[in-house]
């Protein structure tokens, strides 16, 4: 296990640009393009919308972004690996704040990885998932204050979430899909008390999972009631869960990508690349709709150094679907005119982390029909 968990680091690193989760450091896979998820979309239903754009900020700070945090004063953050002082603090008209922390291993310090994962008691938690801990700072000042160490916790994949009173984790060795554990106002988990989100043994959808490394693989998100959202990376399946562990929201049409067969381990343990498009980019939610946006690239690249110039195409779309939070039905699909690797939204506003054709924040005003 000990192995597993150092090549799962490994994996990481060398996908120095990095998409959101784990890229497979071997084999082929059959698509370049950059089709429909699906490669045969219902045109006929699909209701289109599109967004107005009230501003665009950070060009002057932003250089490699890969992840966007709306707080609940509505401040935004944002993880810069192309910045000696990655997290990015802009306020929600734009202007700069501040910038925490700074690259490497001391105190308030970051490795390559890191991101926001919630706000608590004015504290902004911040994971490294290189060093395995958590940064506490500020929310006011920016002034870093601790670091945390949830090792009392099973090992998790990649990125948790801390919710108002709970932190979500996904277990790296475990029949749960998820597992919530409460939090108290001093961030200490209490691991006697989990909450199973998603038996894998109880849930069709979930039961092929259990061995599957790409399950493993994709966002999480929740909502004012703590209901937690995952997106799969490499399918167009979306699983709510209540906090007390019921499964609330399931995604069907338009799309029905099923989550890629895991080939198993090549050479040295390495898992090979999927076939198929990357379809989950962002994942968020608001009081009504569960906003994800997708793109449909996989690279055809067959040495590291070609994995690792894709990665950026890999991490970032520019078609966003919204669906019914009570009904998981499908409701919208917007085009973005950029292309994006994260999205936050709040009541009013749809907030985009542009890449292409510039780098900045973008900020919509939401339509009338999603307020």
């Amino acid at each position: 296990m000990k192995k597993h968990a150092t090549l799962f680091v490994l994996k990481i690193m060398l996908s120095l640009v990095l998409s959101f989760y784990l890229a497979s450091c071997s084999g082929k896979t059959n698509s370049g393009k950059t089709n429909s998820p699906d490669g045969s979309r219902d045109k006929s239903a699909l209701l289109s919308l599109s967004l107005s754009q009230q501003a665009a900020f950070g060009q002057s700070y932003l250089k490699n972004p890969y992840f966007l945090f709306v707080a609940p004063h509505g401040g935004l953050y944002v993880w810069d690996m192309g910045n000696s002082h990655p997290l990015l603090h802009f306020s929600s008209d734009g202007a700069f704040l501040n910038a925490l922390g700074s690259m490497g291993k001391g105190p308030g310090q970051f490795q390559i990885l890191s991101k926001v994962i919630g706000v608590q008691n004015h504290r902004l938690l911040v994971h490294d998932v290189v060093q395995k801990r958590i940064s506490i700072f500020d929310e006011n000042s920016g002034k870093f204050l601790k670091t945390l160490n949830w090792q009392t916790a099973p090992k998790f994949a990649l990125f948790p979430i801390l919710t108002r009173n709970s932190v979500i984790i996904r277990p790296n060795f475990s029949p749960y899909f998820a597992v919530s554990y409460p939090v108290s106002d001093n961030f200490k988990i209490n691991p006697k008390k989990p909450v199973i989100l998603g038996d894998y043994h109880k849930f069709p959808e979930l039961k092929p999972c259990q061995a599957n490394g790409l399950a493993k693989q994709g966002l999480l998100c929740a909502d004012a009631e703590n209901n937690v959202f995952f997106g799969f990376r490499f399918s167009s399946l979306i699983l709510g869960f209540s906090p007390v562990g019921k499964l609330i929201f399931e995604t069907g049409k338009p799309y029905d990508i099923p989550i890629p067969d895991e080939p198993g381990e090549g050479p040295g343990g390495v898992t090979h690349s999927p076939s198929g498009p990357t379809v989950t980019i962002a994942l968020s939610v608001d009081g009504k709709y569960v906003y994800r946006v997708y793109n449909s690239f996989r690279s055809t690249a067959t040495t590291l150094q070609q994995m690792i110039n894709d990665v950026p195409k890999e991490s970032q779309g520019n078609i966003l679907n919204v669906y019914d939070k009570k009904s998981s039905q499908f409701k919208f699909s917007i085009q973005l005119p950029v292309q994006v690797r994260d999205l936050a939204v709040t009541r009013d506003y749809i907030y985009a982390l542009s890449v292409d054709p510039k780098i900045a924040i973008i900020k919509y005003r939401k339509p009338k029909v999603l307020l």
